[in-house]
């Protein structure tokens, strides 16, 4: 019932809750599309991320009108610390899908609208970002003249720190990696 005393939950858990002797412990989120800012008789969750990628907390299917909202891993001490929230993604119940960081951990907060109370299925799952192929050194993929398009979201930082270099702050964060062959 209290954010302090949240329940573990892992990643691809489908798990049943009720909320009818919940009491309201959050705080009011007025920054949610759609939200009135409280979210009444909330219950809390704790997941620990178990990849790099998206996360999906899903209450679809509950028998009551719910309200979610994702936070950092301290219980909130006032509005505005939400990392996602939402009412209505599906019919009357809720759905969020947010960036993690795997091991940090995510509180998460069920309620529901205007002192809704019921019965509810709370699913959470992990999707991990796509691999990055020449994320390391050693897998950088060959390039010839001309044009390459890339996308480094999702790569870590391989490479030495680069102090020495002009308008460099030390380091190549999320770098990729390219083998060139010079042609001339």
């Amino acid at each position: 019932d209290d954010c302090e005393n949240a329940f573990s939950v892992g990643a691809d858990a489908a798990l049943l809750f009720e909320t009818y002797d919940a009491t309201t412990d959050g705080p009011a989120e007025f920054d949610c599309d759609y939200f009135d800012g409280v979210n009444d008789a909330d219950i809390w969750y704790r997941y620990t991320a178990e990849c790099d990628g998206d996360l999906t907390v899903s209450l679809c299917g509950s028998e009551f009108d719910t309200k979610l909202a994702v936070y950092s891993a301290n219980c909130p001490t006032g509005p505005g610390e939400t990392l996602a929230c939402n009412n209505d993604a599906c019919g009357e119940q809720s759905e969020v899908t947010l960036a993690v960081v795997e091991g940090n951990e995510y509180l998460i907060r069920i309620g529901g609208v205007d002192g809704a109370v019921g019965t509810g299925s709370l699913s959470v799952s992990c999707t991990p970002s796509a691999a990055v192929v020449n994320d390391d050194c050693e897998d950088a993929l060959a390039v010839v003249d001309g044009m390459t398009e890339f996308d480094a979201t999702g790569a870590t930082t391989d490479g030495p720190a680069e102090p020495g270099c002009e308008y460099f702050s030390g380091t190549n964060d999320a770098d990729i990696w390219y083998a060139y062959t010079a042609a001339c």
